[in-house]
């Protein structure tokens, strides 16, 4: 079929399509009619899936994050609390948010960071102290080198203990650990303070090495007693510790400043391992158990030929009650030498550190100590022994933890009685001796029968005296008592003065005789009495008495025990006396009248010693011719006797004769101790050191006659031996340990603030709180048990919340 116009046929069916269209435009549409139970299921139905998203959403947070926690858990998170919280290290504020997020940043430490340590050991005596057959110094040893084993590597480390030497980091661990294993006792070494102020010298140098910014750390091995923590270096060691902190505190004051004011915005983190730690690892014991000898004290050290003599101990216990038997034992005539067992003695052999040879065992004494810390007194009396050099020793039997100190050692010089002259006046009208009173003091009959006389006295004129030579003198006599002397030439004064200068004494008790000023007031006589006469003085109402200025003048050893206000000295009323002026420079007021003005001056001239009393002790208390007295001190009392006898003691030079030492103490020994004391010195003497089987030549000082040994670094008895087969000098001395040395108790924690400041140091006592007292320091502190009660927290949330999640989806189901 064909088409003529294909155009109108198009058209035709285009125009065909319009009512089509029209139709479906036009058709009619169903309304929708929603039912109200329909509706409010549909939006029951949104909320149901909004909440149902969400609880999906917190179980699998809760998931995550229980994850997460496990391998935060596992990677053992720490943080450095001093840079989280400044201001527990230090007095500065930081708030700036700049600065807290770089503290924030950097605050996880790494415990391979190499650092600087100084390890200070305790080597005193105490540290013997032996426990399960381990000293203390044992466990310190051990627990230094476990520290030195946890050091990072490439960490500096010095040892330091009680040797006297400069501190100096050592050059690798090894090097460290070779000197841990070196320690010993040392009871001369250095103090265990005075190392600390070395340790701490030390890690102040090292801050301005090429490490620096190395962590520091300090460890302290101490037992922790008292006598390691006294005063005597802790003021040095604060004032040491002190100023780094300061300097710390003042940096972190400037850092944080400075972040502040920082214009380009860039962070700088307060440095807050300036300052070093402090751990102090106590190896000692809580409740010791052991008995020591603290102290023996003779009655004195240079008693009278067959005089007895009195040994007083005090003894310290602590722990648990028990007995023990203090023995003592006594050897002389050589039987005292180091390795020289033999003699004439018989007796028993001991062996100890500081004594070895045979011994007569003269007593002993059972002790019954109590629970706890206890202190007893007990006293044994020596017999009277010949004149000579006399050692023995104190021990307490058994054995405890700490045997060194159930040893002490004693030496004495027992004497021939010391000549001593007195020179009395003209009788005149006197119908008692001058010498009478000054006789019963020093060499009464009573004391002469039973041959303990301490001194001879001989008696001698003015006369006499001035045609008597310094030489004679010095050969006769150890002191000249000038009895209420008249005036003397000028020629006598010097022969005094020359007789002090090498080493004897001159006292001169002035009264009535002296009449003449001008000889009293020679530039010699000054010399020996200490100042210038000026006037007789008289008393009012007899008000007037001697008062020492104190008893620690060798004058007064007697009356020691005692108070000035305890001694009746107003019982002996002075009536008359000289005024003295213009005291020498060299002169010391012993004592004063009541009235204030010197009543008995002493000074020393050359190698001697000189007193001056300004009112006479010859004279009887009562007057023989009607005329007043000049004072009532013969008048028989104690106070009197034991002024004179200390005079004496003192002019004889008794006092400077010492044969008892301290550790660390420089022995001097005087050899002018026999009767003659004009015979010559030999240059040298041989001295027996305890421990050493050679004997030391020592030089003799011999215008002093002195012998001086500095280095007494061991205790025991020391002998020492000089002259020649015919004229033999023995003498010795014995060295202890100091009284405090054995003193066990604990120091306090206020203590340990004073020294270090509270809260800046950390004690330990086991190598697990060393660990984690290092691991605080180097890494911070540990976040493992927080993080596992969160984890654990989290955990059962998971588990509750899961569990109600899904079982009320099943439920719905």
């Amino acid at each position: 079929m064909s088409f003529l116009t294909y155009s109108l046929f198009l058209g035709g069916l285009a125009t065909a399509s319009i009512p089509v269209l029209l139709h479906l435009l036009m058709r009619g549409k169903p309304r929708r009619i929603e039912f109200p139970a329909l509706r409010l299921i549909k939006q029951r139905l949104e909320t149901t899936k909004r909440n149902l998203r969400l609880k999906q959403i917190l179980l699998l947070a809760l998931r995550v994050a229980l994850l997460v926690l496990m391998g935060f858990l596992l990677a053992r998170p720490s943080v450095k609390l001093a840079d989280w919280f400044p201001s527990l290290t230090n007095a500065t504020g930081i708030d700036d948010t700049g600065t807290i997020t770089s503290i924030l940043a950097s605050s996880f430490g790494s415990q391979d960071a190499p650092v600087t340590a100084v390890i200070v050991v305790d080597t005193s005596p105490r540290m013997e102290y032996r426990l399960e057959n381990k000293t203390r110094l044992d466990i310190a040893k051990q627990y230094a080198d476990w520290v030195i084993g946890r050091l990072p590597p490439n960490s500096r480390v010095a040892v330091l203990g009680g040797y006297r030497e400069a501190a100096a980091f050592q050059v690798d661990p090894y090097a460290a650990r070779e000197r841990i294993e070196r320690l010993a006792i040392e009871p001369t070494g250095r103090a265990f303070l005075d190392s600390v102020s070395e340790a701490v010298r030390l890690l102040e140098e090292s801050k301005g090495e090429p490490s620096e910014g190395e962590q520091q750390e300090l460890y302290l091995f101490s037992d922790l007693t008292e006598p390691g923590w006294g005063t005597e270096y802790a003021k040095t060691l604060r004032s040491s510790i002190d100023p780094p902190r300061k300097a710390s505190i003042e940096t972190a004051t400037a850092d944080v400043t400075a972040d502040k004011n920082n214009d380009t915005g860039t962070e700088k983190r307060t440095d807050q391992s300036a300052e070093f730690a402090v751990f102090i690892v106590d190896v000692g014991i809580a409740n010791p158990n052991d008995s020591a000898i603290a102290e023996a004290v003779l009655s004195e050290q240079t008693p009278a030929a067959m005089a007895p003599l009195r040994l007083t101990v005090d003894l310290h216990h602590y722990g648990e009650p028990e007995e023990r038997t203090a023995e003592l034992f006594l050897a002389t005539n050589g039987s005292a030498d180091n390795g020289d067992a033999a003699g004439n003695h018989g007796g028993t052999t001991l062996e100890t550190g500081g004594f070895t040879g045979k011994a007569d065992r003269l007593g002993s004494r059972l002790v019954r100590f109590t629970q706890g810390e206890s202190v007893q007194q007990i006293e044994f009396v020596l017999p009277g022994l010949p004149a000579g050099i006399h050692q023995g020793l104190l021990r307490l039997d058994g054995t405890d933890a700490l045997e060194s100190d159930d040893l002490s050692y004693f030496s004495f010089y027992a004497h021939a009685p010391w000549k001593v002259l007195l020179v009395v006046p003209p009788m005149q009208d006197r119908r008692i001796r001058p010498e009478t009173y000054i006789r019963e003091v020093l060499d009464s009959a009573v004391l002469k029968r039973e041959g303990t006389a301490p001194f001879q006295t001989a008696i001698m004129t003015v006369e006499q005296l001035e045609r008597t030579s310094t030489k004679e003198l010095v050969n006769d006599y150890r002191a000249v008592f000038l009895l209420d002397p008249p005036p003397l030439r000028p020629a006598t004064w010097k022969t005094l003065a020359d007789f002090v200068s090498r080493g004897y004494g001159v006292g001169t008790f002035l009264g009535r005789g002296a009449t003449r000023m001008d000889r009293f007031n020679d530039a010699t006589a000054r010399e020996l009495l200490g100042g210038n006469l000026l006037r007789q003085a008289r008393a009012v109402e007899n008000d007037l008495w001697i008062v020492p200025a104190d008893y620690t003048h060798p004058v007064y050893t007697t009356f020691r025990p005692l108070s000035v206000a305890q001694t009746p000295w107003n019982e002996l009323p002075v009536d008359r006396y000289w005024e003295m002026t213009d005291p020498t420079d060299q002169a010391m007021t012993l004592a004063t009248f009541s009235d204030g003005r010197p009543a008995i001056l002493a000074r020393s001239l050359g190698l001697g010693r000189t007193l001056t009393m300004l009112t006479p002790v010859s004279d009887p208390p009562h007057s023989e011719s009607g005329e007043r007295v000049w004072n009532y001190l013969t008048d028989p009392n104690w106070v009197f006797y034991a002024l004179i006898d200390g005079v004496a003691r003192y002019l004889v030079g008794a006092g400077e004769q010492i044969y008892n030492f301290r550790l660390s103490q420089p022995a001097v020994v005087r050899l002018d101790t026999d009767s003659a004391p004009g015979r010559a010195f030999p240059p040298t003497c041989l001295l027996s050191v305890p421990g050493m089987k050679s004997g030391l030549r020592l030089d003799t000082d011999v215008p002093e006659r002195t012998i001086r040994y500095p280095a007494t670094d061991r205790v025991g008895n020391y002998r020492l031996r000089s002259g020649g087969t015919d004229e033999i000098r023995d003498s010795g001395f014995s060295v202890n340990y100091p009284k405090d040395t054995w003193n066990l108790r604990r120091v306090t924690r206020e203590r340990l603030d004073e020294i270090f400041g509270a809260d800046s140091y950390r004690i330990v006592t086991t190598p697990a709180e060393i660990e984690i007292g290092i691991a605080r320091r180097r890494v911070g502190q540990e976040l493992y048990v927080p993080v596992f009660l969160l984890l654990c927290t989290v955990f059962l949330g998971e588990y509750l919340f899961a569990n109600f999640f899904y079982g009320k989806t099943t439920r719905s189901e």
